[in-house]
């Protein structure tokens, strides 16, 4: 690997600062860029809840809510070029004059809203890719215990009940995926190996196909796709487009057999018009790993729906994600090192 920045004929050290405790394995792999690598960890991690407040942009809040910074980070930050973590202090330019690179821990940016970095120059990549296989396999994991009854078996079990239950199978199935970047291709990949008919919303559909994809829809035929479906697969990014996008009346569109689930962002589907449609009847169930407020509150109704499964935003948390992480940053720190493109590079005005 490249393990120097060249500054016209002279060597210069590059400081990253790692925000997020991945493992010494994760250190080794950053590390082992190079001698003028300068990679330190200082936590910095903030709770779900404030993490939540910041999606919502509900910034008034947060001034109770954040961790404070430490006299050890704040003296890092302020010689840092690189930063790698999910979480950051609120005004990090001011805090980290000289960063130019952020590199996102997971593939969402909705929850940077107070940090200065969404309008700051600063570049901003996310791992967006790596984790599309877990996540996928999250998604047809949801998808094979509906369709095999898992959950009533057991409960069967639980009561040593000897008990029958009548299964389906996912083949023959149509599957629509709301938006087709590389989460849900990676859910398509799966889908169409089960032998299932795919469909797929883009927000920019091209003339191009996608070998695991039956149709391709452009976001403004979404009405057409949900009728079709035995199975909603949400994988678009939360932006101002996508907030709500599945509304109640988008939801009685949906045969009532037809199991959702979610693995993008809480928001993007109406919650009170999906719970309204769980408890009469009108779609027969969901996997749901992302939810409008998160930690997701005790007395939401989705904890005691027997046609739900509630998962703590965990479709892409396997238990060698940090070295996986490493590993990811350290081909993209190759690359900035060595004055090429990064990959994952954020669109802002998009939000993704």
């Amino acid at each position: 690997m490249i393990a120097q920045a060249v500054e016209g004929e002279r060597m210069r050290s590059v400081k990253v600062v790692v925000t997020w405790d991945l493992g010494q394995e994760a250190m080794d792999v950053i590390g082992s860029e190079g001698p003028y690598v300068e990679a330190v960890l200082v936590p910095y991690v903030e709770s779900t809840h404030t993490r939540d407040l910041r999606r919502k942009n509900r910034l008034d809040e947060l001034a109770a809510k954040v961790p404070p910074v430490s006299a050890q980070l704040l003296d890092h930050l302020r010689n840092a070029e690189i930063i790698f973590g999910l979480d950051y202090p609120s005004d990090l330019p001011s805090l980290a004059p000289n960063l130019r690179w952020v590199q996102m821990l997971g593939a969402g940016t909705d929850h940077l809203h107070g940090t200065g970095l969404l309008e700051s120059d600063v570049v901003i990549t996310t791992v967006g890719g790596f984790g599309s296989r877990a996540i996928a396999e999250y998604v047809i994991n949801q998808m094979l215990c509906y369709a095999k009854q898992t959950r009533a078996y057991i409960a069967a079990e639980e009561r040593q009940a000897w008990t029958l239950l009548w299964a389906d199978t996912l083949a023959g199935k149509t599957v629509g995926i709301v938006g087709l970047g590389r989460i849900g291709s990676a859910v398509a990949h799966l889908c169409k190996a089960f032998d299932m008919r795919v469909l797929a919303t883009r927000r920019s559909p091209t003339q191009e196909t996608h070998p695991c994809v039956d149709q391709i829809l452009p976001a403004s035929r979404l009405s057409d796709m949900l009728p079709q479906c035995d199975y909603v697969v949400v994988t678009a990014a939360l932006t101002a487009e996508t907030r709500n996008m599945l509304g109640e009346d988008e939801i009685r569109l949906m045969k009532d057999k037809a199991f959702i689930v979610n693995v993008a962002r809480g928001e993007i589907v109406n919650e009170e018009a999906l719970i309204a449609a769980l408890q009469e009847g009108r779609i027969d169930g969901a996997g749901l790993d992302v939810f409008a407020q998160e930690p997701l509150p005790p007395d939401s109704p989705l904890w005691r729906l027997p046609n739900v499964s509630v998962t703590p935003h965990g479709s892409a948390a396997i238990v060698d994600y940090g070295a996986r992480a490493a590993r990811y940053f350290a081909d993209n720190l190759t690359r900035y090192l060595a004055g090429e493109p990064l990959t994952g590079v954020v669109d802002k005005e998009r939000g993704y």
